[in-house]
């Protein structure tokens, strides 16, 4: 093309400069304010999951707290039956969340609130009390009278530091994990809890899956659907560091998710908390500042390229 003049010269290099330029800045600025967005996103997802974590373990410091106190209740070394009875019932009173409450001996006879003597010796948490001498927490179990998820919270009993027996709490973990779902990263975000095997024993969105689906293993229980095996990689990494890890998955509709999973101490146990949201409602501030740039560029280019091109036509034929 023969340019006529300097002004049809400059028109002609200033829109490709300007569209390349507006190309270069948009970019950084997305590259730059994406990342922050979603580093802002995984803040929130980690907020989350340590507020949840939390709460559980308010929540478990609540039920010892009688414990505690009634371990120091002279019944439990010294009484009779009658007078332990009694104690262990104004525990039960005192934390809501408690099912039944326990008295166990070194040699594992275990007084029930209901009067009901047990043999308690070969279970894990009356051992690993007696090993360690401290609070612990129990790996879920089914409850043999309830049919759900159980845990049982054991509390040392000492009389001049010697270790003589221990007091114990059995929850539902329906109750111990309630709310849990209240604390979300995004509208459709969820929250669930697992113990350290990867069962999910709390999981208010879908209960039906508390017991059945477990993140270490490829399929859920009792169904054909399967465990995206990044959750199940994200997973065993937290697990094993003992820190946060993040992962993208799908759930079984294929719907695409992003999770924040987090493992914390629980009374000489570990738990971990999951907090998840779908990928496109986490990833939605990114998308829309994308839509705003590309929104101000095709504005841009709507506006300038007619006037563009009608002084270029002016200066090609009417040159002055």
């Amino acid at each position: 093309m023969q340019f006529k003049n300097v002004r049809t010269l400059f028109l002609t290099v200033l829109l490709p400069l300007f569209i390349i330029s507006f190309i270069i800045l948009s970019g950084a600025t997305y590259y730059i304010a994406s990342n922050a967005l979603n580093n802002d996103a995984v803040r929130i997802a980690q907020s989350v999951s340590q507020q949840t974590a939390a709460k559980i373990q308010v929540e478990v410091n609540s039920t010892l707290l009688p414990l505690k106190t009634a371990s120091r209740n002279s019944a439990f070394t010294i009484g009779d039956k009658t007078t332990q009875l009694q104690a262990l019932k104004e525990i039960k009173t005192d934390a809501d969340s408690v099912a039944q409450t326990f008295y166990c001996t070194l040699d594992g006879k275990t007084l029930r609130d209901d009067g009901t003597y047990l043999e308690r010796g070969d279970r894990e948490y009356v051992k690993k009390v007696k090993d360690t001498g401290k609070a612990y927490i129990a790996k879920p179990f089914m409850g043999s009278t309830s049919q759900k998820l159980m845990t049982m919270i054991v509390q040392p009993v000492f009389t001049n530091g010697k270790l003589v027996g221990m007091l114990m709490a059995s929850i539902n973990i329906e109750d111990l994990a309630k709310n849990t779902d209240e604390l979300k990263t995004s509208e459709n975000g969820y929250t669930f809890i697992t113990d350290e095997s990867g069962l999910v024993i709390g999981y208010e969105k879908s209960p039906e899956l508390v017991g059945k689906m477990n993140l270490t293993k490829p399929e859920i229980e009792d169904t054909n659907e399967k465990v995206d095996t990044r959750l199940t990689t994200a997973f065993n990494n937290a697990i094993l560091s003992n820190a946060q890890s993040f992962t993208n998955f799908s759930m079984p509709d294929g719907t695409e998710n992003i999770a924040t999973i987090t493992p914390f101490e629980l009374a000489g146990n570990t738990w971990v908390v999951v907090t998840a949201a779908p990928s496109i409602e986490a990833n939605a501030p990114a998308r829309m500042l994308l839509k705003v740039l590309a929104g101000i560029y095709f504005t841009s280019c709507n506006f300038c390229y007619p006037i563009f091109l009608q002084n270029l036509f002016k200066t090609t034929h009417n040159p002055s």
